[in-house]
């Protein structure tokens, strides 16, 4: 691998100690950039490369391109030119790495959990795979925060093996902060630190070092800006190969990346989601620069996912807990509060009304996802999640069961009753005034007088159905029922012969 970069100078520069105060170049997102001295940057016949940066930028804006190097010769004319493009394009870290103005799909990290005003670092490594024929295939990594988050593969196809080795002329077109040619739309919003280009694949440990301690490696580094002049138009380049970029725009110098991640320890931040009536909680982490989790939900079972959704067996109150650790491995102590999960279990109840041999049902649809009415005379079944209100025509008179199972988000219910159909007409205006009920509000003791014998007895339900009294033996006189058990409210008595039902209404104080 031949390098024309001269490193005179490296290695004593880096033995020297960084003077000034800690800063960053601020880029306005309008015109902002720092355009690369590239008078003599060039490199040819590499086989793997490395760019690495802290950024704090404002990911919704839109696009945010980090750097973008270009052969100006080559690339902007459709000639064999290669260009490198690091930015953030729709939430999502990409690199592009064209040649001849072909490119396939960039590599990608996927969304970014980063925020404004969070430093986050960022690293892609470029790495020769396989050659076959004229066309070599590069390996790609990207890195958010020292964990790689994305890989893909880039073919470079040239007859000239030097041309599809990775290569870059002098003179060409660097810019830091904005798009190779200085486009609309293209310009970063947000500071860049510590920016360092490699000639060579940094390791997957040299890369967490980087984001956990805030330093990088000196072995094969080609360009480097810490940004620590503070003032001024200019980014030194500390490398040795003197290519200082020129601070150019709307910038700033604003506070800086010191030690990265390692001296820092993440503080547990959540809130919950909680719908009643639901088993279901969905949590939001807050936390900011964390890299891993680990939830306690208070019943037993724990997830390492960064925003869990967890069902709950049964309502109540949890203790949730939340800890989480960055890349270095820094935990957080745990951040715990209480949660209500209300979610009263489903009730089957219904009331029902006869017209001849018509029935109508009403169920009591509160919470209730789904209904299912059954029949014991053997015919279809009614269901679905909007048949809280049900009409069934009956074949024959007669006495049938009739069940209603619920379901809901907190469970299932069932209630089965029996419902006489009978016939209606004149008999049946008789039958109401052939008895009464007295007293009537009563605290709890009333009277059933009649003087049509009610052959299949009685039955009392609350308001909304369910039976709460019944009697099968012959009433053909006075009868007594003590209901002062019963709560307070309306219900109703029903009589029933053995062709009619008669309902009348009933008040317990």
């Amino acid at each position: 691998m031949k390098k024309l970069i001269p490193f005179l100078v490296a290695s004593l520069l880096f033995n020297l100690p960084l003077i000034g105060q800690n800063t960053s170049a601020d880029l306005d997102g309008t015109d902002g950039r720092i355009v690369v001295d590239s008078t003599n940057f060039s490199f040819t016949r590499l086989s793997a490369a490395s760019f690495t940066m802290w950024v704090n930028a404002d990911w919704s804006s839109g696009n945010n391109y980090l750097l973008d190097f270009a052969e100006g010769g080559g690339y902007a004319n459709g000639t064999n030119g290669m260009r490198f493009l690091l930015g953030e394009f729709q939430n999502q870290i990409r690199l592009y790495t064209y040649y001849n103005q072909n490119n396939t799909q960039p590599v990608s990290t996927g969304s970014i959990a980063a925020t404004a005003n969070e430093w986050i670092h960022v690293a892609a490594v470029i790495e020769a795979g396989r050659t076959v024929g004229t066309t070599t295939t590069y390996n790609i990594t990207l890195y958010v925060n020292g964990q790689a988050e994305g890989q893909g593969t880039k073919g470079i196809t040239d007859a000239n093996a030097a041309l599809r080795d990775l290569h870059l002329n002098a003179g060409s077109n660097l810019r830091l902060g904005c798009r190779w040619n200085q486009q609309n739309n293209s310009f970063l919003d947000g500071a860049l630190d510590n920016v360092m280009i490699y000639d060579r694949a940094l390791s997957a440990a040299e890369v967490m070092d980087m984001a956990c301690n805030g330093s990088g490696p000196t072995n094969g580094r080609v360009i480097y800006y810490n940004f620590n002049e503070g003032a001024g138009t200019k980014a030194f380049d500390l490398s040795g190969g003197g290519h200082d970029g020129n601070l150019m725009g709307g910038y700033s110098w604003s506070a800086g990346v010191f030690n990265g991640f390692g001296s820092q320890t993440p503080t547990a931040a959540w809130n919950e989601n909680t719908q009643a009536p639901s088993l279901v909680v969905q949590f939001q982490n807050q936390t900011q620069g964390a890299a891993g989790h680990l939830w306690k939900f208070g019943d037993g079972d724990s997830s390492t996912q960064t925003n869990p959704r967890h069902t709950y067996a049964t309502e109540g109150t949890y203790n949730v807990c939340l800890t989480s650790e960055n890349v270095c491995g820094n935990a957080s102590s745990p951040t715990c509060k209480d949660i209500n999960v209300d979610c009263p279990k489903a009730v089957s109840a219904f009331i029902y009304t006869v017209e001849d041999r018509k029935v109508v049902f009403e169920a009591d649809t509160n919470g209730i996802q789904n209904f299912t009415w059954t029949f014991s005379d053997g015919t279809q079944d009614i269901t679905g999640p909007d048949k809280g209100t049900a009409s069934k025509i009956f074949g024959v008179y007669g006495s049938y069961e009739v069940c209603l199972y619920v379901s809901s988000p907190c469970g299932v219910d069932t209630l089965c009753e029996m419902i006489p159909v009978f016939a209606s007409g004149i008999d049946e205006s008789r039958l109401e005034a052939s008895w009464k009920i007295y007293p009537n509000p009563s605290s709890g003791m009333v009277y059933v007088s009649t003087t049509t014998p009610f052959e299949k007895g009685l039955i009392v339900r609350d308001i909304s159905g369910r039976v709460v009294f019944e009697t099968l033996e012959l009433i053909d006189a006075e009868y007594g029922l003590d209901l002062s058990a019963l709560e307070a409210g309306i219900y109703y008595i029903e009589g029933l012969t053995e062709n009619h039902i008669s309902r009348k209404q009933w008040v317990k104080e």
